[in-house]
C-alpha cells in the first residue's frame, strides 16, 4: 500500500525551510556593531617572546620581514539595538605590556557595579604580524587561531578553540581540549596533547609525538621524520605515497587495523601490525584503544 504524507506534514515542512532560509538573514540585517580598535607597534630584540592571554577572541599571527611586532586588537560588541551594544563595550578591556623580554597582550571582561548580565554578545580579535624568529607564549577559549609562517618555538593552550598552523616550523607544543587542530605543509618538532579534539596533519614534514584521547588524528605526508601517538578511543588515519618507506609498530584494543593490500599480507593479526622494511625508514609507532587504525596510499604524481 502506497504511503502518503498528510497534507500538515507538508505545510510544517515548508515552514521549516522558511525559517531556516529566511531567519538568518533577518537576524543579520538587525544586528548592530560597535567596535573599538587599538593599534600599536611593539619594538622586537632577538629572544623575545609575544605572550597571548585570550577568551572568546580570534587570533591571527603571521610573520614578515619587519623587526617589530604590529599589534591590531579589535573589542567588539553585537546586539540588535545599537545602544546596548555601545553600552555594553565598555565591559571589554584589554592590556598590552613589555617586560623583560616577554611583550604581554590580553583581553578580558570587566564589570562596574551597576552590571547585572550582557544582553548582546562581546568578542574581541587579533591582527598581529611578528618576526619569524619571535616566539609564542598563547592560551585562548572559545575562538580561532591562525598562524603562519613561525620558525621560533610554540606554546598553545587551547579550549574550544580552532587552531589553524601553516608552514610552522619550529618546536611546538599544543594542548587542547573540545577543540580542533590543522597543521598545513608544517615540520619541526611536534608536542600534542588532546582531549575531545580532532587533528590533522596535512603534508607533514617533522616529528610528531602525539598523547590523546577521544578524537581522531590524520596524518599525510612524504617527509613525515616520525609518528607516535599514544591513544585512548582516539582513531588514527595514515596516508603515504609509498607506505613501505615507514617502520611500523600499530596496535588497537577491542578495533581493527586496515592496510592497503600492498601490506595487508605482512599483518600479524587483525588488530596489530609490527614490521621493518628498512633499518633507515623513519618510525610510525601507534597504540590506541577501542578505535581503528587505517593506513591508505595515494598516487603522488612528483614521485613519477
Amino acid at each position: 500500500m502506497k504511503k502518503t504524507i498528510k497534507p500538515y506534514c507538508w505545510r510544517l515542512f515548508v515552514i521549516i525551510v522558511l525559517c531556516v532560509m529566511y531567519l538568518p538573514a533577518q537576524c543579520q540585517q538587525q544586528v548592530q556593531i560597535v567596535t573599538k580598535t587599538i593599534t600599536k607597534t611593539l619594538s622586537y630584540t632577538p629572544g623575545d617572546t609575544l605572550k597571548i592571554l585570550a577568551e572568546k577572541a580570534n587570533v591571527n599571527i603571521t610573520t614578515w620581514s619587519g623587526n617589530e611586532v604590529s599589534v591590531i586588537i579589535r573589542l567588539i560588541s553585537k546586539h540588535k539595538r545599537k545602544e546596548i551594544a555601545e553600552s555594553e563595550l565598555k565591559y571589554l578591556n584589554y592590556e598590552i605590556n613589555s617586560e623583560r623580554g616577554v611583550h604581554t597582550l590580553s583581553n578580558f571582561f570587566a564589570t562596574d557595579g551597576t552590571f547585572k548580565s550582557v544582553k548582546g554578545v562581546l568578542t574581541c580579535s587579533y591582527e598581529l604580524k611578528i618576526p619569524q624568529s619571535m616566539a609564542v607564549d598563547l592560551s585562548n577559549r572559545y575562538g580561532m587561531v591562525s598562524i603562519s609562517g613561525l620558525s621560533a618555538k610554540l606554546k598553545a593552550t587551547i579550549q574550544f578553540v580552532e587552531l589553524q598552523l601553516t608552514e610552522c616550523i619550529g618546536e611546538q607544543e599544543i594542548q587542547a581540549f573540545f577543540g580542533e587542530v590543522t597543521t598545513s605543509d608544517g615540520g619541526g618538532t611536534l608536542s600534542l596533547n588532546l582531549q575531545k579534539t580532532d587533528v590533522e596533519l596535512v603534508d607533514f614534514k617533522g616529528k610528531a609525538r602525539v598523547k590523546a584521547s577521544y578524537g581522531k588524528v590524520g596524518v599525510s605526508g612524504d617527509e613525515v621524520r616520525s609518528f607516535s601517538l599514544i591513544g585512548e578511543r582516539t582513531a588514527v588515519s595514515l596516508l603515504f605515497s609509498n607506505p613501505k618507506a615507514y617502520n611500523y609498530d600499530l596496535k588497537t584494543t577491542f578495533s581493527k587495523i586496515k592496510l592497503p593490500d600492498m601490506l595487508d599480507f605482512e599483518a600479524q593479526s587483525a588488530n596489530e601490525f609490527k614490521k621493518e622494511f628498512s633499518q633507515g625508514n623513519p618510525n610510525i609507532r601507534i597504540n590506541t584503544t577501542y578505535s581503528p587504525i587505517q593506513l591508505n596510499t595515494y598516487y603522488n604524481v612528483s614521485n613519477h
